[in-house]
């Protein structure tokens, strides 16, 4: 028998439904480098292919065959699948897709949209990373710093996030990631939504007003309340509400959003404050509002270097 032959019997086989296990593995992997394309068109024309060469009689009325349309039909979804993969690699390495980063400074926050529509705001000190298009079926970015999302809904492509060893999968939804590399942990607010959070140890699924938390001391990865979650609204824009923070979380935020440095006497550092912090006025009227709750005192050494003493 011809590998002609060979082949025109294998898809016969196939499509009669009466080819053994070796026998559809074989029709698959010939199947994918294309040898059994012109016997299949053949097969659905009614008439024998023609191989160079040879010779073909043909009767003066030829006989009718019934060929099931179903399993033809399969066959020629799977080539056209695997054209689709053949088209998109070929596609990768002619016209690869470029990375793009935002980074922000002390200071800084920027909003940008991505390309599939999705919102970000980026705190200060951040580097968002992220394709300039989303090709395949998942829209992944990295994350090191502070962004709160509005991801735009597709259920096809979930959109990730990877910041450090901890990943975020969502469909549609609004949530905050914060993983700046000098904190002992990463943590994911929701607001509204779904999302889940996972890493090497295992995984948590998000309510809104819930709070994933990473601690990178043991890769430890647990879920806590957070009722505050509408505070992240403001929060992308600047503006930090306290209810009894400590001295030390409330400082954090102000050398981030200012860009300055602001040294605590020891004894002050667990102690709580209650107010707001709005970026757009001068870190200076803050401060002194703040040393006037707590009961300090505030020491200018420079014009972005402050020190905060007991009264």
């Amino acid at each position: 028998m011809s590998k002609e032959d060979f082949h025109r019997t294998l898809v016969r086989r196939y499509i009669s439904n009466q080819a053994s296990k070796e026998e559809v593995e074989a029709y698959f992997e010939l199947l994918k480098r294309g040898a059994l394309d012109k016997i299949i068109a053949a097969e659905m024309d009614g008439e024998a292919p023609d191989f160079g060469a040879q010779h073909v009689k043909v009767p003066s009325k030829p006989a009718t065959r019934t060929i099931p349309w179903m399993a033809v039909a399969a066959s020629l979804i799977l080539l056209i699948g695997i054209g689709i993969v053949f088209k998109s690699q070929i596609r990768d390495i002619i016209d690869p897709v470029q990375m793009l980063a935002y980074t922000t400074k002390k200071g800084e926050r920027i909003e940008i949209t991505l390309p599939d529509g999705t919102g970000v705001w980026l705190g200060p000190e951040t580097v968002l990373k992220f394709p300039e298009e989303f090709r395949k079926d998942e829209r992944p970015v990295t994350l090191t710093g502070e962004g709160y999302f509005e991801v735009t809904k597709d259920e096809e492509k979930p959109f990730s996030i990877q910041s450090g060893n901890v990943r975020t999968v969502v469909l549609g939804t609004s949530f905050q990631v914060k993983a700046y590399e000098d904190s002992p942990d990463v943590s994911v607010t929701l607001v509204e939504g779904r999302v889940m959070v996972d890493n090497k140890n295992g995984f948590v699924e998000l309510k809104p007003n819930e709070r994933a938390v990473f601690r990178k001391a043991d890769a430890s990865l647990k879920k806590e309340a957070a009722p505050d979650a509408q505070k992240l609204l403001s929060e992308r824009n600047g503006i930090f509400q306290y209810d009894g923070s400590t001295l030390g979380q409330v400082i954090a935020d102000v050398e981030r959003e200012y860009g300055i440095t602001v040294e605590i006497h020891q004894n002050l550092t667990k102690s709580e404050y209650y107010g707001t912090l709005d970026r757009a006025k001068p870190a200076r009227e803050f401060l002194d509002k703040l040393v006037l709750v707590i009961g300090g005192q505030l020491e200018k050494i420079s014009e972005t270097h402050y020190r905060i003493a007991p009264g």
